[in-house]
């Protein structure tokens, strides 16, 4: 075998040496321009879940956050992963369920990060 092919062969078994980018992927590292627009009001209403109603955020005896205030976990999602707020619902067998009690969806807590109130 030649130097050529015994180095093909290995990067066939391998996987050594560069790959080729498809034309489809995008390179966030290297961009010659960047757009920002700004929301219209369409846009912000159907990002948003609920409506924030009181300034309170948390409990101070129970240390849970308030309905209808701004950590509310009906409007932001679940302060724990995969359980309601009252504990109907605890494990991920009731993903997706809309808690009949508190109005919580059972789904992961990082949801929280993503929605707008």
């Amino acid at each position: 075998m030649t130097t050529n092919n015994l180095a093909i062969a290995e990067r066939k078994l391998f996987g050594g040496g560069k790959k080729k980018k498809k034309e489809t992927e995008l390179d966030f590292q290297n961009f010659d321009a960047i757009q920002l627009s700004l929301a219209s009001p369409e846009q912000i209403k159907a990002w948003s879940y609920g409506e924030v109603k009181k300034p309170e955020t948390i409990n101070y005896r129970t240390l849970k956050p308030e309905r209808d205030g701004l950590f509310c976990e009906r409007i932001f999602g679940p302060a724990r992963d995969f359980e309601c707020a009252c504990g109907k619902y605890r494990w991920i067998k009731f993903k997706g369920i809309v808690c009949d009690r508190c109005g919580v969806e059972v789904t992961e807590s990082k949801v929280r990060r993503e929605r707008m109130g």
